[in-house]
C-alpha cells in the first residue's frame, strides 16, 4: 500500500463514505470501489479502526471525568 491508500483507509476508518473519499483523493468510484474491494486494504482499515478504539475511549473517559 502506498501512503495514498494509507490515508485513504485512515479516512474510511473514520466513517467517512466512499463517494466522499472520490472527492477528496480525485479518485473515479471504480477505482475507489477496487481498492476497497482489496483483502489487503480491508485488514488495513480494521487495523486504523482498533487503534482508534482505544483513543475513543479515553477521551471519552476525560469528558466523562471533567463533569
Amino acid at each position: 500500500m502506498n501512503e495514498r491508500h494509507k490515508s485513504i483507509a485512515m479516512h474510511a476508518a473514520e466513517g467517512l463514505p466512499q463517494a466522499r473519499l472520490c472527492e477528496m483523493f480525485g479518485m473515479a468510484p471504480s477505482t475507489m470501489s477496487a481498492l476497497f474491494s482489496s483483502p489487503l486494504f480491508q485488514q488495513l482499515v480494521e487495523d486504523y479502526r482498533q487503534q482508534q478504539i482505544p483513543t475513543q475511549a479515553k477521551k471519552r473517559l476525560r469528558e466523562i471525568s471533567k463533569k
